[in-house]
Formats: structure tokens, C-alpha cells, sequence
């Protein structure tokens, strides 16, 4: 996997919203209607036919069904008797605003590789949780659906090429890709048009229409991810980690911290990692 890939997929942030079994008899039927969160099927029985955006497909007991969000989805029941379990959940990618995650990483709706001994127990793990009322019960539920997306990204992934993201200018891609190679430079604008060979203004219209942001800005949030995981990870001081991070002055890389997660570098550390030395 490429580099501007992982540093997207990290990016990704999962919710989960509800885990829940369907057992319908022939006459299940799903009129046209649109997707708003992103929705995975198992199915436990039965076979059904569908299509999503006007693209048909089948499914038997025992595969595993993608349906994006924000798709067209209708179906029917095939067998005399189906069963389904659905796990519905939100998504977004951080450093990619207003896109839609699965328009970039493109999981396939059905892919008959998946190694169903690995993700069925997670997903029958997800069904007990969410019938246990147990105090940690959404951790559990959240924590699992993140394994689940992992192993599904991984199985699919480790087969399949990643060289080039789907839906995602090639240009903005091999920017990205030169950003995270090298995250202790802070590149200024023309050097980035130097590795396209593009204007500045078609650059930063290019990032604007993939990511949401221009292309300073897309750094600058990248670095700062880049550096809440290794205030946690490390014992790194926070101008070390800051010169790391391709920012000379550390005050200005603090100042910049704080306007992304409302605290200094130091008060960050201390919140989620090092409380318990007060």
C-alpha cells in the first residue's frame, strides 16, 4: 500500500450506529431508496438479488455485502427464506472534507475472497454485544466494528492494487504521496507544482475539489495528526517533535496545535496520556 493511501485510510474515522438481525420469507422486497450511512450485510441465510445505482448483484449465505453510502439501492428475496444481519455505521475522512470515504477507497460490493472464518466471529461478537447491556457496550460495538472495516481493507487490499486511488486526481495523489515521504519539510506552494508540474492556481483548485482544502492547509492538518499521534507515542519534547514535523519555531507550531484541538502540545500529552502523573 502507497504512502498517500495509509495516510489517508488513517484519517478515516468510524461511528458506529446499530447492529441488527433480519429474517424475512420470500416476499421480501426493497423498493428504490438511497443509503444515507454506509451499511455492511452478512448474510446467515437464503440468497438474494439486488442492485445499487443500477448495478445488479447476487448474494448467498455466507458472503459479505457492502452497500455505500449514499447509494440506490433495491432488491428481493430469491429463496423462500433470507437471513440478514446489517451493521450500519457512519464514516469520514479527516483530511479529505466533504468527500465521500468510500468514493476514494472503492471496497467492492461483493468480493468473494473474504476470509469469512476471520470476519464472520466479529461480526456474530458484534451481535452479542449489542444485545448486553454491558456498561462498556458501545466501546465494544465501536472497537469491533473498527476491526471489522480493518480486516475487510486488509483481505481486500493485500490482493489488489493500490498504486493509485480511485476517484482521487492523480495529481493530488502524487502531492500527498510527496507530503508524506517527508513530513520534516513544510514545502512551499511552488515546490508542490514542481513535482505535477502544474500552475499554482490549477494546483490549489485541484486540492480544493479532492480534499476540501487548499494545499497549504492540507499540509498543515496532516501535520498536526501526524503530531497528536506522536505526542501520545512518545516521549519526544514538543520541539523536537515539532522540528520533526518540518516546523522550526515551536511556538508556532503550539499555536497552531491548539487551533486544531483547542489545547497546547504539552496540556494534550498531559490530558490523554500522562494524567496520572499530576
Amino acid at each position: 500500500m502507497n504512502s498517500s493511501y495509509q495516510l489517508l485510510l488513517n484519517s478515516l474515522k468510524l461511528t458506529f450506529l446499530h447492529i441488527t438481525p433480519y429474517k424475512f420469507d420470500y416476499t421480501w422486497r426493497i423498493p428504490s431508496r438511497q443509503i444515507m450511512h454506509a451499511v455492511i450485510w452478512y448474510m446467515e441465510e437464503g440468497e438474494i438479488r439486488f442492485s445499487i445505482n443500477g448495478i445488479n448483484h447476487e448474494a448467498k449465505a455466507g458472503q459479505l455485502i457492502f452497500l455505500p453510502p449514499q447509494s440506490v439501492i433495491t432488491g428481493h428475496a430469491v429463496s423462500s427464506q433470507i437471513g440478514i444481519i446489517s451493521i450500519n455505521f457512519a464514516a469520514e475522512l479527516s483530511l479529505l472534507k466533504g468527500r465521500i470515504w468510500s468514493d476514494i477507497f472503492k471496497l467492492p460490493i461483493a468480493y468473494p475472497a473474504y476470509d469469512m472464518t476471520i470476519i464472520e466471529p466479529v461480526i456474530r461478537s458484534m451481535l452479542r454485544e449489542s444485545t448486553d447491556s454491558s456498561f462498556a457496550q458501545a466501546m465494544l460495538l465501536q472497537s469491533n466494528l473498527q476491526r471489522l472495516l480493518a480486516i475487510m481493507f486488509n483481505q481486500y487490499f493485500q490482493f489488489n492494487d493500490t498504486k493509485l486511488l480511485p476517484n482521487l486526481d492523480p495529481r493530488v495523489q502524487a502531492v500527498i504521496e510527496y507530503i508524506s515521504l517527508q513530513p520534516e519539510i513544510t514545502p512551499i506552494l511552488a515546490e508542490l507544482c514542481g513535482v505535477v508540474q502544474i500552475s499554482e492556481s490549477y494546483l490549489r483548485k485541484l486540492f480544493i475539489d479532492s480534499t476540501g482544502m487548499p494545499p497549504l492547509t492540507f499540509i498543515h492538518q496532516f501535520k498536526m495528526e501526524q503530531a497528536e499521534k506522536r505526542l501520545l507515542s512518545s516521549t519526544e519534547k514538543v520541539a523536537e517533535i515539532a522540528y520533526q514535523l518540518g516546523y522550526k519555531d515551536a511556538n508556532y507550531f503550539s499555536r497552531l496545535f491548539k487551533k486544531k484541538t483547542c489545547y497546547t502540545p504539552n496540556d494534550y500529552r498531559k490530558k490523554l496520556r500522562n494524567w496520572m502523573n499530576d
